[in-house]
């Protein structure tokens, strides 16, 4: 992949695999980059929105969020320590808000919840590397041998308190990180799992500065 990011922006986003259609923006991987082209969002609401993103990436990096569950027996530590920042924010050649930002290939828990029929062919032609196949087919198989579902409800559970984390920590109301928009993959020691975070909210509209945080911006504005 060759030129620079405004380069790609001007680009036919429809030539490159779609990754989802979300509710707020349309998904495009373009080699190691995934591309975000925002269908209703203003150009304002969507600044706005990759501040918060990149402010996460900034606040997991320093302090992770952990918590131990009981996965298949064993103890397992999850940690959400990754957030993925926002490069380069401008214009598709639409004229449409458009976010460049890294792929992370790992497949996000939305679809580790799938029936191992689905999941199977879909890993097998998603995921290149061999440990990282097996440890997402080692967790769908968990999950649906699973009864009942206490790890599919303790997963949902942590990515919850992460929302409400954020919320907390960046002075908004409203972020849901949601099953779609956190990836696992297995930890560099034992048995742990670490969680990162793609996007901050499954509704961007619904994300509102907390009531203090907005009543200093407004006074900062006048």
């Amino acid at each position: 992949m060759t030129g620079t990011y405004a380069d790609l922006a001007q680009q036919d986003l429809t030539c490159f695999p779609c990754l989802s259609k979300g509710v707020d923006s349309i998904v495009y991987r373009i080699g190691p980059l995934v591309a975000k082209e925002y269908q209703r969002l203003s150009m304002e609401e969507v600044s706005r929105y990759v501040s918060l993103q990149n402010g996460a990436s900034d606040i997991l990096r320093k302090t992770p969020y952990r918590a131990t569950i009981n996965l298949d027996g064993a103890a397992t530590e999850i940690v959400a320590d990754d957030a993925i920042r926002v490069d380069w924010l401008g214009r598709s050649r639409d004229g449409k808000p458009l976010t460049f930002s890294r792929f992370v290939e790992a497949t996000n828990l939305e679809k580790l919840l799938w029936r191992p029929e689905m999941f199977e062919p879909y890993a097998k032609a998603e995921l290149r590397d061999p440990e990282l196949l097996s440890f997402a087919a080692r967790l769908n198989a968990y999950f649906w041998n699973e009864y009942p579902t206490r790890g599919q409800d303790e997963f949902h559970y942590h990515v919850c308190m992460i929302s409400r984390l954020l919320d907390r920590t960046l002075g908004c109301e409203g972020l849901y990180i949601s099953k779609y928009n956190v990836k696992l993959l297995p930890g560099s020691q034992g048995a742990r799992i670490r969680l990162v975070v793609t996007d901050l909210a499954l509704y961007i509209e619904r994300v509102r500065l907390a009531p203090a945080v907005a009543e200093r911006s407004t006074a900062d504005a006048d």
